[in-house]
């Protein structure tokens, strides 16, 4: 195979992040964050097999590396004083 003959499908994953401060009185306040990575559920693979006797030449390696994962969600608190 020649020198850069084979191309990766780029990568393509949205994150994003909602936060919300509230108020306590005072210097206190509270924010609730809610955060969703891999918005879309989009499959991206960080890897392909390239060797050209395997049976599988072409085809996608699993990568277990976070900007190859499917959507997750987080969800978290913030307490300032």
């Amino acid at each position: 195979m020649p020198r850069n003959n084979f191309v990766q499908d780029p990568v393509h994953r949205v994150d994003l992040r909602i936060q919300r401060r509230f108020g306590l009185g005072g210097s206190r306040s509270l924010d609730g964050i809610l955060e969703v990575f891999n918005a879309f559920n989009r499959a991206n693979f960080g890897s392909y097999v390239t060797s050209e006797s395997s049976s599988r030449y072409g085809e996608p390696n699993q990568n277990t590396s976070v900007a190859y994962s499917p959507r997750s969600l987080q969800l978290g608190i913030r307490f300032s004083f």
